[in-house]
């Protein structure tokens, strides 16, 4: 089995193109992935990024956008957590890495 490209700051991502369902609820956004029949909760900064990679942008951006929006989180913690959470969703089979 390959294995699966790393993501780094300078890696562009977007949403993968296969369907998947959306709804918000509250402050949430639940979505449902009919490729793997899984249901997803994304809550506030999670929320924040699936909604920003509805386009290719690139991670570092992302994490420069997000610390803009949410003053208590620094830099360096919001990379780390951004890729980790990425590459959740790469797992899962959500996202596409753009050359």
């Amino acid at each position: 089995m390959a294995s699966k490209p790393e993501i780094h700051l300078a890696t562009r991502v977007q949403q993968s193109p296969n369907p998947i369902a959306t709804s918000p609820v509250d402050e949430d956004l639940m979505m449902f992935s009919q490729e793997r029949n899984s249901y997803f909760a994304l809550k506030g900064p999670a929320r924040a990024i699936w909604e920003r990679i509805a386009q290719p942008i690139v991670v570092e951006q992302l994490c420069e956008e997000l610390t803009a929006e949410f003053d208590d989180v620094d830099i360096d913690e919001c990379q780390r957590d951004v890729i980790a959470f990425l590459t959740e969703l790469q797992d899962e089979g959500l996202i596409r890495l753009i050359d």
